[in-house]
């Protein structure tokens, strides 16, 4: 993206009116909870790394709740599902 990275990631925050909680994490998070804020979005978590995301993400969703996540490949958003998933499998089996 460039030299305009920022204001793209910013326009993707934007577009995000109507759900409930934003929760980005990496160099642009920042941008993104901007944008989210002016689209009405407002619960927005800004974390610096894929882990914090994810503790995040166990603390606000719910069994009925729809995730999208929305990442390069360099962002290893895997990182979050797999924490996430593994994390919800073992409180399961508690």
């Amino acid at each position: 993206l460039g030299d305009r990275s920022e204001e793209y990631h910013r326009q993707v925050g934007e577009y995000l009116e109507g759900i409930s909680v934003l929760i980005a994490y990496g160099n642009f998070a920042h941008a993104y909870v901007e944008g989210a804020a002016s689209a009405g979005v407002l619960q927005r978590i800004p974390c610096k790394t894929p882990e914090e995301a994810a503790i995040n993400l166990k603390l606000v969703a719910r069994k009925e709740d729809v995730v999208l996540f929305k990442a390069s490949r360099g962002m290893h958003a895997e990182q979050v599902i797999e924490y996430f998933l593994n994390d919800k499998k073992e409180q399961e089996e508690l």
